[in-house]
């Protein structure tokens, strides 16, 4: 095999730049943050004493035969540090939950370069390829075979260390809340851990089931679900048609419970549109983004936004905002639209796969996925999906009629106590980078190339550039974290998941651009959306 093993390594910024411009909506801002200050948010806590060796007597478990004494011990120190509680099922559901396709994520790659290398230095005597892979595993489940792994990659042993770390503070962490709130009746049934990215510490969003059915955790502020939910229910007692549904919320200390959106077949594909149209609607007014594919559940006759936290969104000019920059609608290329999206098919970005897995040509290569089974955001009529291309009428009358209300009712929205002013004093996310960027960096970090040492590592995350954002970005890649920036919309900083803060960011208070937008309500701006919409499904 001429190729490397452990997959190709990344092409540099033009990759990654080529990566972000295959997701978006056009540039989200033209815009980059330029701080004038940067104070930093402190010392990540330190990585546990995780015993990676283990004892003789392992069974051999493919790749994870050599983290499987991590996996073990972190396990056997949640369960432990949660059976008190008091919740039933609860310590079962923590063991189920440990991260063993995150650790795998984590070493693959090192690992089949290594057993390239030992087979072709002859050190595999099975006669068939799967014999001498199986031979190889047998080894990773020993302490010398697994000692022998962390000499040679003592940066990996670090990313073992501190994946473990996080996991065990975020779900003892989730545990503690999930037995103080009880947010579902009887005992704990299922916990479904990385439903989201993981931010802060690899806390992430969580699905938790109970005997009564499952509840959301998303380890952030409701700020932004609240306010949009008091926007919605102010937009459905302005007249009877068009009524839309937010998730229930109940908001803890810098967390929330929401309510579980389960995907419903509907009956009526114009009132469907015609709702999604309203949501654009008030999207639009809100500077709401990120409404792709993954983060709106059809719900019957009804398009439901399950998360909201890309609310005022941060802009040079508010003249260049549009319909198109919500996410809702379809640009070009791959459509991941929230609307028009969710189709089985082709990802629009590579990642890495597995090829000739369980033998001793195991490899990796960057593939376009393929996704074979629908996502929910689609509305289904008598077994078959609507197409928003199909009810473009329906989206633009739906569009046109909570535009008309926002615009007669603009004073009142900002008034103080009003449902928009509510979100003055919101913490929101602002999406700098898609995530398919962070991605593709957190697992080039793990190629073998760059695990020689801590500057290698640098050297990775450097590619993100040097001025004081990507510096801030790269500290928090550094810990395995999906970088995370949050904003007040009546503020100009920029706080980031590590805690650093980013004096004086943002271009001027994003409040202000709201405020423009609604104040450039009219029949000339009207047209112009209505028209955006019309051609969202004809690029």
């Amino acid at each position: 095999m001429t190729t490397d093993p452990a997959g190709p390594l990344l092409g540099g910024a033009a990759e990654l730049a080529a990566i972000e411009d295959a997701v978006r909506w056009g540039r989200a801002t033209d815009w980059w943050p330029a701080p004038d200050a940067v104070v930093d948010g402190g010392a990540e806590p330190a990585d546990p004493i995780v015993d990676l060796c283990g004892a003789e007597g392992d069974r051999p478990m493919g790749v994870l035969g050599l983290v499987f004494p991590a996996a073990r011990a972190i396990r056997d120190a949640a369960v432990r540090d949660v059976r008190g509680l008091g919740l039933p099922g609860l310590a079962r559901a923590v063991s189920a939950a440990v991260p063993l396709s995150s650790l795998h994520d984590v070493v693959v790659r090192a690992v089949v370069a290594d057993l390239h290398a030992v087979r072709d230095a002859g050190g595999l005597g099975a006669g068939t390829s799967r014999g001498r892979f199986e031979e190889f595993c047998a080894g990773l489940a020993t302490p010398a075979g697994r000692r022998a792994v962390w000499d040679r990659y003592p940066v990996l042993a670090g990313h073992v260390r501190g994946l473990c770390g996080r996991w065990h503070r975020s779900v003892v962490e989730l545990a503690s809340r999930l037995a103080d709130d009880r947010p579902g009746s009887g005992e704990v049934r299922s916990l479904r851990l990385g439903a989201g990215d993981g931010h802060r510490g690899g806390r992430g969003v969580a699905i938790v089931g109970f005997e009564d059915g499952e509840v959301v955790y998303k380890p952030r502020p409701a700020d932004a679900d609240r306010a949009f939910a008091a926007l919605v229910e102010w937009f459905n007692g302005t007249g009877p048609a068009l009524e839309l549904r937010c998730p229930g919320t109940r908001p803890g200390a810098g967390y929330a419970w929401v309510e579980f959106v389960e995907h419903r077949a509907g009956t009526d594909a114009r009132a469907y549109h015609r709702r999604a149209g309203a949501l654009l609607a008030l999207l639009y007014a809100v500077l709401g983004t990120d409404m792709h594919q993954e983060n709106v559940i059809a719900r019957g006759d009804e398009p439901v936004p399950v998360d909201l936290e890309a609310l005022c969104t941060p802009l040079a000019r508010p003249a260049d905002w549009s319909v198109a920059r919500t996410g809702l609608l379809h640009t070009g290329g791959v459509d991941i639209s929230g609307l028009g999206g969710g189709a089985p098919g082709p990802h629009p970005v590579p990642s890495p796969t597995v090829r000739d897995r369980g033998t001793d040509t195991m490899h990796l290569v960057w593939a376009t996925g393929t996704r074979t089974t629908w996502l929910p955001n689609r509305q289904v009529v008598d077994g078959t999906r609507t197409r928003p291309a199909d009810h473009v009428d329906s989206l633009v009358e739906g569009f046109a009629e909570a535009y008309d209300r926002l615009a007669r009712s603009r004073k009142a929205l900002l008034a103080p106590g009003g449902p928009v002013h509510a979100l003055s004093t919101a913490a929101l996310r602002v999406v700098l980078r898609p995530t398919t960027v962070y991605s593709r960096l957190l697992a080039e970090r793990a190629h073998p190339a760059h695990l020689s040492s801590p500057q290698a590592q640098r050297d990775v995350l450097a590619l993100l550039g040097s001025d004081a954002v990507a510096t801030t970005e790269a500290a928090q890649l550094a810990t395995g974290d999906v970088p995370l920036f949050e904003f007040t919309p009546t503020g100009r900083d920029l706080t980031a998941g590590n805690g650093t803060v980013l004096r004086n960011a943002l271009p001027h208070q994003p409040y202000d651009a709201v405020r423009a937008v609604l104040d450039r309500l009219s029949d000339q701006d009207l047209t112009r959306q209505a028209d955006l919409i019309r051609t969202a499904w004809q690029v």
